[in-house]
This record gives C-alpha cells, structure tokens and sequence, in this order.
C-alpha cells in the first residue's frame, strides 16, 4: 500500500553512484552519476509515474543531475543533510547505506508539504 498518492522519489547521491528509490514501494535503481545515467534516470522515473524527486545536498555532487531533472520538468526539492536526519529520527529509523538513505529521502519527499524547488 503506498502512503502517498503523488508519485515521488529519493535519490542518494554519491560521487559517482546516485541510489534511487520510489516512496511506499520496494522499487530501487542505482545509475552513474554522468550524463548516461542521468538520462537513465529520468526514463525509469517516468516509467514509475514520479512527478516530485526529494535529493539530499551532497557537497555538490547533485548540482548537475538537478538541474537535469528539473530541465525534465521534474519538481525537485533539495534537502538539507539535518532535514533528512530530523526525518529518520521522526520516524524512528536509521539510515545506515546508500539504498537505505535513498527510500528515506523517497519517504520525506512524498511526505514533504511545503515545496522549496530552489535549495533555500
């Protein structure tokens, strides 16, 4: 059952590697952070019906595969590393990898109710 009815998804982003998961599903994909990858993404997104992609700052690493995705006309919000830990403690879970961090940024995006697209 998906708690949310918006069709949204958390993404990790690492150097190299951005872990992908879809909110209240099991579904989960792990692509090159480059341009291939990034087209990658946004076919599977579309695929899977997501209309929001909830990402955590990453000391930059996101920069390009924001501004990727909202060229795609997806609606992201940029979190704060505190904002997706606040989100886990609420929760009562413990983010401890890549996929793991990834279906919680999915959980805070689709619960996100105030959108802030710009990062501030």
């Amino acid at each position: 059952m998906t708690e949310h009815n918006i069709g949204a998804a958390g993404i990790d982003t690492g150097k190299s590697t951005l872990d992908v998961a879809l909110a209240g599903d099991f579904s989960q994909l792990q692509v090159d952070n480059d341009a291939a990858g990034h087209r990658g993404l946004v076919s599977w997104l579309r695929d899977n019906g997501v209309e929001r992609v909830g990402i955590e700052a990453s000391g930059g690493y996101e920069r390009t595969v924001v501004s990727d995705l909202r060229k795609q006309g997806f609606t992201v919000i940029m979190f704060q590393p505190i904002q997706v830990r606040a989100y886990a403690t609420y929760r009562q879970q413990r983010a401890n990898n890549d996929r793991i961090d990834a279906a919680l940024i999915a959980a805070c995006t689709a619960a996100a109710t105030t959108i802030n697209t710009n990062g501030h």
